[in-house]
């Protein structure tokens, strides 16, 4: 991924290129955190992880209602932790930047760095829901690439090439993602 993201935001025509486990609008991994109440009561609960790439918010224009985005090198540590501001609420922190809480499958406990305005990163047929975004490596079974549409075809040509040159086991297939929305919706 590194290597198609680095060669891929030399294209002509492409803004940037980001990755995640999970498509918004698709259904996210499910797990539980652990954490530490404001009594220090160690509690667990359900959320919604998405395991990204460490410039996902930015990617997507998500704002940050407090702290600040994933660190360099966030995704090669794999302990850094952005939440939305309904998990915030559950929690009940009243400043949960810094704290410190655990995925139920993380060795070790990372950190809190920051809250993203709560979005809909699942269909619009469910609430928002807590969750908890992880800047991870090696889990992106989606790349996100922002492009200009002025020469879409030549962008597109140059993309594809690269990625067969690295990729030859399997096409290169892409969808927009208005397109992936409109699927979502289209019994609507």
């Amino acid at each position: 991924y590194n290597t198609l993201k680095n060669e891929w935001r030399s294209v002509a025509g492409v803004q940037d290129v980001t990755a995640a486990r999970d498509v918004l609008g698709g259904a996210a991994l499910q797990t539980g955190i652990i954490f530490n109440d404001k009594d220090g009561v160690q509690q667990n609960i359900a959320v919604s992880v998405m395991l990204t790439d460490d410039n996902y918010l930015s990617f997507y224009d998500m704002e940050l209602v407090a702290g600040s985005a994933f660190s360099e090198g966030a995704v090669q540590r794999g302990n850094e932790y952005i939440i939305n501001e309904t998990l915030a609420k559950q929690i009940g922190w009243d400043n949960p930047v810094g704290q410190p809480i655990q995925l139920a499958w993380a060795q070790e406990a990372g950190s809190i760095v920051g809250v993203v305005k709560d979005f809909n990163f699942n269909t619009l047929h469910h609430k928002i829901t807590p969750l908890c975004i992880q800047a991870a490596a090696g889990n992106n079974q989606g790349i996100s690439i922002k492009v200009n549409t002025g020469n879409l075809a030549a962008t597109l040509t140059s993309l594809e090439n690269i990625w067969k040159q690295h990729i030859q086991d399997r096409p290169f297939d892409y969808q927009f993602l208005d397109e992936h929305f409109a699927n979502l919706y289209e019994s609507e």
